[in-house]
């Protein structure tokens, strides 16, 4: 299984949104530039995170970006559906049916060895992504990165929402 970048990049986004400052939103070319994205790919990501609720799109030229529920209200797995949408990672088939089957019993619709076991292992990762939060990732990257860089991303964001000016 191999999860599209826009998952990456939607949860870093809303770890810098988790950063601004109450009432203050980030436009997208900012955003865009400090993950290396084009500003037109972020827009796209942003507005499926606007759809879902996750995100506050702000119009006009002090306008941008924030976050729309408190981060401990924002799971991983909320992310995930706004990005990938919520349909199974497995797809059965049919061969089971086809394998086992004999003219009076062949069933399309059996669920086979194979679906049980990757439903389950779907329910185990789903639990894993919805019991991590936001504020919950924003505390571990706190005390993952050192000091200083975490202080750099703040001065950024400060820069960005003050015009290019730290204050």
């Amino acid at each position: 299984m191999r999860m599209k970048t826009g998952m990456e990049q939607a949860v870093y986004t809303l770890l810098i949104l988790v950063r601004l400052p109450k009432r203050t939103s980030l436009p997208a070319e900012p955003l865009s530039e400090r993950l290396g994205v084009s500003p037109s790919y972020l827009k796209k990501l942003m507005q499926k995170l606007v759809h879902a609720g996750l995100v506050h799109s702000t119009p006009g030229i002090r306008g941008g970006f924030s976050l729309a529920k408190q981060p401990e209200d924002v799971t991983v797995y909320d992310i995930y559906v706004a990005v990938e949408g919520c349909q199974s990672l497995y797809l059965n088939q049919g061969v089971s049916s086809h394998l086992f089957a004999d003219e009076k019993t062949c069933s399309s619709h059996e669920s086979c060895a194979l679906e049980i076991l990757m439903k389950d292992a779907e329910n185990a990762w789903t639990d894993v992504l919805k019991a991590e939060t936001l504020a919950s990732l924003q505390e571990k990257v706190t005390n993952t990165y050192p000091q200083h860089k975490l202080l750099a991303l703040e001065t950024w964001i400060h820069e960005q929402i003050n015009g290019g000016t730290a204050q």
